[in-house]
Parts: C-alpha cells; sequence; structure tokens
C-alpha cells in the first residue's frame, strides 16, 4: 500500500487502516466519552455520594410510631365471695428526635393509651363496668454530653471521613481522565509520527528508483524497504493501541501545534492539581481527623439529661387533652452521668498508632512534592530538547537538499535527508 502525505503538514493520512477520521480533540474527546476506566471511576464517586449520605443519616430527624393492644383477667376470693376482674385497652406512642453533632439530643413524646376495668362478683350478684379511661402524655426530653472536648470532631467524624473517601473518588476519576488522556494522545502522536515517517521513506524510495542502478543504490533501496517494512509494524500496534483508547478505528485528522511551556506555570499547576499529591494532602486529613478520634477516648464525659412532662387522663380524650394542657399533672426530672477513663493502654496506644499515621502522612506530602517537581522538571527539559532537535533536524533536512542540488553525493544525501526529516517527525512527537 503506498502511502501519501506531506511529512511537515498536520496532516498526514495513510490508507493502511481507513476508518473513521478524527482530529486530536475529537480523539481525546471518544476517548473520555468510551473509556471504561473513567465509567467504574465514575462509579466510584457514586458510590462515595452514597457514603457520605450514609453518614450523615444520625444527624437527620427521627420519627418513631409504636402502638399495642393488651388485656388481663384476674381472679380472687373476698369475703364477699369470689370475685373477677378482667382490664383490656390500648396504647400508642408517636416519638420524634433529633441528634446533634454538639452531644445533644432533643426529642418530643406524644404517648396516647385507653383502659376500661369490669369487675364480676357472683355472691352479690353485681357486674361492675367501669367507664373508659383515656389517657395523654406529652415528654419532652433534653440529653446533652458535658465535658467532651473535640466532641464536634468526634461525633462528625464518620461524615467527615466519608467525605474524605468522596475527594478521594473525585481524585481518583482525575487521574483517570488523565491517564486515559495520556494513553489515547500519546497513540494518536505515534500514529501521526509512524505516517510522517512512512512517508518521508516511501519518498526516499522513490527517489531512489530514479537513480542509476548499481551497488550502492541497491544496498540503499533495501534498506528503505526494510524501514518502510518495520515502520507499517509498528504504525499497525500504534493503530491497534490508538483503537483501543478511543473506541474504534480511527485515522489522524490532525494534530494540533506545540507550544512551549512555562515552567513556573507547570510547577504551580502541579502544587494545586496533581492528582497524586492531592491525595498524599487527603490522607494528611483523614489522619488528622483520626488522631482527633483517638485522643477523644482520652478525656472524661459528663452527660446531662432532662425531661419535662405533661399528663392528662378522662372519660374521653377531649377532656384528656384538656388536662393536659392546663398543665394540672405535670413532672420533671433531671440526671447526670460521669466518666473518668483510667488512661488504659488500649486508648493510649491508639493515640499512638494515629499519630504516627498522621506524621507519616505529612512526610509523604513532602516526599510526593519533592517526586512529583523533579519529574516535571525532567519532562520540561525533555519537550525543551525535542523541541530545539526538531528545529535543527528541519535545518539539516534543509542544508541536505542544498547540497544535493550542488551535485554531492546523491543516494548517502537522500537517506540522510529521510533521516532528518523522521527525525524531526519523532522530535516533535515527543515534545507533545
Amino acid at each position: 500500500t503506498r502511502l501519501q502525505g506531506d511529512w511537515s503538514s498536520d496532516v498526514c493520512s495513510s490508507d493502511l487502516f481507513a476508518e473513521t477520521a478524527m482530529t486530536w480533540r475529537e480523539a481525546m474527546s471518544h476517548a473520555l466519552a468510551t473509556s471504561p476506566r473513567i465509567t467504574a471511576a465514575d462509579a466510584g464517586v457514586q458510590a462515595a455520594n452514597g457514603g457520605v449520605l450514609l453518614a450523615q443519616a444520625p444527624w437527620e430527624p427521627k420519627l418513631a410510631a409504636n402502638a399495642a393492644a393488651f388485656g388481663d383477667r384476674d381472679e380472687g376470693l373476698a369475703p364477699t365471695g369470689p370475685w373477677a376482674g378482667d382490664v383490656g385497652g390500648w396504647s400508642s406512642t408517636l416519638s420524634l428526635s433529633q441528634a446533634i453533632a454538639t452531644g445533644t439530643t432533643l426529642g418530643v413524646d406524644l404517648d396516647l393509651g385507653r383502659t376500661r376495668y369490669a369487675y364480676d362478683l357472683p355472691a352479690l350478684d353485681m357486674d361492675i363496668t367501669g367507664e373508659p379511661l383515656y389517657r395523654s402524655s406529652l415528654v419532652f426530653r433534653l440529653t446533652e454530653r458535658l465535658l467532651e472536648g473535640n466532641r464536634m470532631a468526634s461525633n462528625l467524624l464518620g461524615v467527615k471521613l466519608a467525605r474524605g473517601a468522596r475527594a478521594r473518588a473525585e481524585v481518583e476519576r482525575q487521574a483517570a481522565r488523565e491517564a486515559v488522556l495520556l494513553e489515547a494522545g500519546d497513540a494518536y502522536w505515534q500514529v501521526w509520527a509512524l505516517t510522517a515517517e512512512l512517508d518521508a521513506v516511501a519518498e526516499l524510495r522513490r527517489a531512489l528508483g530514479a537513480e542509476p542502478e548499481g551497488a550502492r543504490v541497491l544496498a540503499a533501496r533495501a534498506r528503505a524497504e526494510r524501514q518502510e517494512i518495520e515502520l507499517r509494524a509498528a504504525l499497525e500496534t500504534a493503530a491497534d493501541r490508538l483503537a483501543r483508547a478511543v473506541g474504534e478505528r480511527v485515522t489522524v485528522a490532525s494534530v494540533p501545534s506545540v507550544r512551549p511551556v512555562d515552567p513556573e506555570a507547570s510547577i504551580a499547576r502541579l502544587r494545586g492539581g496533581n492528582t497524586e499529591l492531592l491525595a498524599a494532602h487527603l490522607a494528611v486529613d483523614d489522619a488528622a481527623d483520626a488522631l482527633k478520634a483517638a485522643r477523644q477516648s482520652l478525656l472524661p464525659t459528663l452527660d446531662a439529661t432532662a425531661s419535662y412532662a405533661l399528663h392528662g387522663q378522662d372519660t374521653d380524650f377531649g377532656a384528656s387533652f384538656a388536662e393536659l394542657g392546663s398543665g394540672a399533672l405535670a413532672g420533671w426530672t433531671v440526671g447526670a452521668s460521669l466518666a473518668v477513663p483510667l488512661y488504659n493502654r488500649a486508648d493510649r496506644g491508639a493515640v499512638a498508632i494515629a499519630e504516627g499515621r498522621l506524621a507519616a502522612a505529612q512526610a509523604r506530602v513532602v516526599q510526593v512534592e519533592g517526586e512529583q517537581i523533579d519529574a516535571v522538571t525532567a519532562e520540561l527539559r525533555s519537550i525543551d530538547a525535542a523541541a530545539q532537535v526538531e528545529a535543527l533536524a528541519g535545518r539539516e533536512a534543509e542544508a541536505l537538499g542544498a547540497a544535493l542540488v550542488e551535485g554531492a553525493d546523491r543516494v548517502e544525501l537522500l537517506a540522510e535527508i529521510a533521516e532528518a526529516r523522521r527525525a524531526a517527525v519523532r522530535a516533535r512527537a515527543d515534545a507533545a
């Protein structure tokens, strides 16, 4: 298959794998939209969002209701003779409670019930049935944890850890996007470079075909044919790699220009957006929260409880509620409980472990930042060197072309021109 294209153009075409033609930006967008790695990362973020909702559940208001029916029969012997008694009714409770991260729990209960009594005195030929008694109660409850250091951090630890897990999932999604773009972009540029190199070799073969046959020309033709075979095999491999990254076989439509890179701006972006560095900072936050929770176990706690209740009971609910509202039947309770930890080995060990993990996480941030800065600095040097190589290779090709016009050794010059053009292509792809 003969390849057609200009090695110096942004558009290099080949019928070697003629499929959908995509520009670099189109290929990158397609890779992001079809990558199973990004789909998995999106699912991880969705699961982490569910974890945050689950961790926030204890701090949501709760409404509970229950109801029960009861009945009891008792018999006995009195001076007037035997007797039997029946009692029956029902009761129900509606409770609303709200827990607050400050260690406060508020609640209100509404209790309703109905009870009916009946007595049978056979010896006196009496059957006594009492009027139903309707009961109602409204109870206000308060529980407060006092003297509990770091209680907000301790109570909200689950929520903070869940949010940290979500942040890590988002960082992993960003890392997945970067990995997909790196793989697809590298494959796209490799296909472009190999196609352009094939164009240069094909042009060399055409030029050698016009030269008078001789041992040197035949050797140069064989060498060019060998290079073309090697490049075609590499191009097929690169095309397969690009197809896996993009989701379908594509041809290179165009590539963007390679812009100069500002070293200081690159380092600033690294500190603010590098996924590995972000993950290290998140690990420090998690370790700090875990240390606060571990230190919590070493601190004393004092729980105070209080309740206030209003009651009412009468032969109907209307009268019962009226009595409840009057406040005639009221009651209250106040209580407290104190717990002092004895600084046992388990608590102190947990604190020591948490402190060690925090120190390790902080050291990891310094290590990762240094490693990433070194890596980016090395890449910047490579980009600068590749840009210089591309420019020098272009000038070399032009100079060799001028020498060819001047009638120098044509066979050697033709090969050197092709190699200079290929070097310029490789340098541009490396810089990209």
